[in-house]
């Protein structure tokens, strides 16, 4: 009985040890096998680096993938494990190749922020740049519209004005110039003025003059028209100056005398401007005297007759018709 139990006892401590034994020859295996190789843990360890965003921020032929600076070896067992979708994702999503910067490769590497910005920022160029075209092809469009709408503006197509025009003064000649889009007008004219005249003032202690008047008068002067179509009001305003003689049959006798003459002057009404450049006005003007002076020799001057002129123009002299009839090119 004893010999049975010993020999028990010693099964025991047998399956023990070899219980034992299995446990740790796998541990004992590994470490043998780590010591001749290295682990797996040290070979990924030993093949990232720090962390980057840029693939100039890693060693030399390591990448920047994901915010991590891998080696080439890595870089390759990443790129394996990839599902394949993804990287057929990733091939349509690159944005084009930037010249100047070696494109999204060689800048961004595998860094999906990296190409995200890139991708965003060459979308807000071609967005700034279609904006840039319709501008010009707005503005294109808006200098033909301009052009063909000067076309059909006569006075803006036909600047320049030459005419003949008549007051109760006497016949002249008009020369003008159109502005603004064909709203102001500059002119210049000379009356030529032959006339005879009669004029009782109301003060019967001033005597009569009567007598004929000859000089040229001319007269800078701006029109305003507030249309530029072919039809339009307008009204005109101006400076004069004339010198000349002065005939008189006053008192059985006769006398030459010098007159001069600085007068402003204003006048409205209606002109019409045709396509073929026909120029027609027709208005009503009127003037006052700033200053007039009646010589019949140097030094000697008549002050009964610059009164009874200077009158006399005022009241009947400078109030006449405006016409005009003239053509512009």
């Amino acid at each position: 009985m004893n010999h049975l139990l010993k020999c028990a006892s010693a099964l025991a401590i047998m399956a023990l040890f070899t219980l034992l034994a299995a446990s740790l020859a796998p541990a004992a295996h590994a470490q043998c096998l780590s010591g001749l190789f290295g682990s797996k843990d040290n070979d990924s360890a030993a093949n990232q680096g720090p962390p980057c965003t840029f693939n100039s921020e890693c060693d030399e032929g390591w990448s920047c993938v994901e915010n991590v600076c891998l080696s080439p070896e890595a870089t390759a067992e990443r790129q394996a494990q990839a599902p394949t979708t993804q990287g057929d994702a990733s091939d349509t999503a690159l944005p084009s190749q930037a010249p100047y910067d070696g494109g999204a490769d060689r800048v961004c590497g595998q860094n999906r922020r990296c190409r995200i910005e890139r991708l965003k920022e060459e979308q807000r160029a071609r967005r700034h740049l279609d904006i840039a075209r319709q501008r010009l092809q707005t503005r294109q469009q808006a200098e033909a519209i301009l052009a063909r709408r000067k076309e059909d503006i006569h006075r803006v197509d036909k600047p320049w004005l030459v005419g003949f025009t008549a007051r109760f003064l006497g016949p002249g000649m008009l020369v003008g110039r159109s502005f603004l889009g064909g709203h102001l007008r500059a002119e210049a004219t000379a009356l030529f003025v032959d006339n005879y005249l009669y004029y009782q003032p109301d003060d019967p202690s001033l005597g009569s003059i009567d007598g004929n008047q000859s000089f040229i008068l001319g007269t800078a002067q701006a029109t305003y028209l507030p249309s530029s179509r072919w039809f339009s009001p307008y009204i005109s305003a101006g400076f004069s100056m004339g010198t000349g003689d002065f005939y008189s049959y006053s008192g059985g006798g006769s006398s030459d005398t010098q007159v001069k003459y600085h007068l402003v002057t204003a006048a409205v009404g209606f002109e019409a401007q045709f396509k073929i450049g026909l120029n027609a006005r027709l208005g009503v003007t009127h003037g006052r005297v700033l200053y007039n002076q009646v010589s019949y020799a140097p030094g000697a001057y008549d002050r009964q007759a610059r009164d009874n002129l200077r009158a006399y123009m005022n009241s009947d002299g400078l109030f006449s018709f405006d016409f005009t009839l003239g053509w512009a090119f």
